[in-house]
């Protein structure tokens, strides 16, 4: 039995490179810009709360985080998105995030990464900026985020403000 599973993974993972390398060569890749803007920054907008599962969707198993400090870190992404947005929610009177601004970069054809700010908006507190580095690879035939960083907007020159 534990050799049919181990060969039914391999060729589960097969197939899934297969399906990138094809959708690859016929151009369907989805350019990760417009897949961050379009359909994961939206999420953030609008009630993000009642949308942690289909963020959720958009993160890799593990979210590897590298911190101010130099350590990286390898968390769960339930533990490292849905408990911390409660504690938002609840303690901070966060309501939404808005997109800013996003920088991609193409690192490859499998790879982007990215350099964003946010609006963040609360109940009772003055609006904020913040700033966020993400790596996204094609898996499984859609983007996953598989790493985060907090980064200083104006040093990686990003918006700090609606108007700019």
């Amino acid at each position: 039995m534990l050799r049919f599973v181990l060969l039914m993974m391999t060729a589960v993972s097969t197939a899934t490179v297969s399906m990138a390398a094809a959708a690859e060569e016929n151009g369907e890749l989805i350019d990760p810009e417009v897949w961050y803007a379009d359909q994961y920054a939206p999420l953030w907008a609008n009630e993000p709360g009642k949308n942690i599962d289909a963020l959720l969707g958009f993160y890799t198993d593990h979210v590897r985080t590298h911190e101010t400090s130099g350590a990286i870190t390898v968390i769960e992404k339930a533990r490292w998105l849905k408990e911390p947005m409660e504690g938002w929610l609840e303690n901070d009177g966060w309501l939404t995030a808005t997109l800013l601004e996003v920088q991609t970069t193409r690192i490859n054809k499998t790879t982007a990464s990215f350099k964003a700010s946010w609006l963040d908006r609360y109940k009772t507190y003055p609006a904020e900026v913040s700033c966020g580095w993400y790596l996204a690879d094609w898996l499984a035939g859609q983007w996953t985020f598989t790493a985060y960083a907090d980064i200083e907007c104006r040093m990686h020159q990003l918006k700090t403000k609606e108007s700019e």
